[in-house]
């Protein structure tokens, strides 16, 4: 759990595996990006000793957007250690979970990942999800993005099933509520990076 690159015991274990020269095997993380040098080591330079590393790198949103959903990973900070994994010959792949923060986004997205990205719902917590779309005007204007892109990005058609799917639940309180309280401790403004889902807001 948590950022694998964070943490002391993958390092240990990489090296432990490279001291026993055991490198000829499946090494397979996931990121969100963020860390390219964790403690003077180097993960690129740990991967690359590997036979078959295996990197999905999490992205679900660019530009100002991105920044907000992930708060305080940097963008040029994700696409430079993107790109040092893609040099290094690391199988480096992306991973978006469809949520309302990106669901009208789609396109710009494909045509700044430097590879097709494989798209997966945002389950929890719900209010979040793309279905809370589905109680707004916003809904058609998604569902129609989402499939002019369906050949942008890999597994879509889960995504459009999910998204079919009629939901019950009342999203607005909790969404509100909670979107009220990063901006207070973050010091963000949800509004004026998201103009486009004023409706979910209160």
């Amino acid at each position: 759990g948590g950022e694998p690159f964070l943490q002391d015991g993958f390092y240990d274990l990489l090296e432990k595996l490279i001291e026993h020269d055991a490198t000829d095997i499946i090494v397979w993380a996931h990121t969100n990006g963020s860390v390219g040098k964790y403690k003077n080591k180097d993960i690129v330079e740990l991967l690359k000793k590997f036979d078959r590393s295996f990197v999905i790198m999490s992205n679900d949103g660019i530009g100002e957007r991105g920044e907000y959903v992930r708060y305080g990973l940097k963008e040029r900070v994700w696409l430079k250690n993107f790109k040092r994994m893609q040099d290094a010959g690391i199988n480096v792949q992306i991973q978006t979970c469809y949520n309302v923060f990106n669901a009208l986004h789609l396109s710009e997205m494909a045509d700044f990942f430097p590879v097709k990205s494989k798209l997966t719902v945002w389950a929890e917590p719900g209010c979040y999800s793309g279905k809370y779309l589905q109680q707004t005007s916003l809904y058609e204007k998604a569902m129609e993005i989402l499939h002019k892109n369906k050949y942008r990005y890999h597994q879509v058609k889960s995504v459009i099933n999910f998204m079919e799917e009629k939901s019950n639940e009342d999203y607005r309180m909790r969404f509100s509520e909670s979107i009220t309280e990063f901006d207070r401790i973050r010091g963000t403004d949800f509004i004026k990076t998201f103009p486009e889902l004023e409706e979910l807001y209160y």
